[in-house]
């Protein structure tokens, strides 16, 4: 039975390890993308800017191009 617990402790340990490893992939990517996002809009100048302000002026940034295709 001894070995039966210290199996499960170990699986629990590996389970937490690849979640870990999944979850800081995921941020590591997220933050590549927001960082590409935040060069293709132009009024994005702060380089501390939070990942809200980077969806926020990049929604503004599409609805006033567009607005501008539906004028011509």
């Amino acid at each position: 039975m001894q070995y039966h617990c210290e199996d499960a402790k170990i699986k629990r340990k590996v389970e937490f390890i690849i979640a870990y490893c999944i979850c800081t992939s995921r941020r590591a990517h997220l933050k590549e993308c927001f960082d590409v996002l935040k060069k293709e809009v132009p009024s994005i100048e702060d380089k501390k800017t939070s990942n809200l302000n980077i969806l926020r002026s990049a929604l503004k940034h599409i609805q006033v191009r567009e607005n501008s295709c539906i004028s011509f």
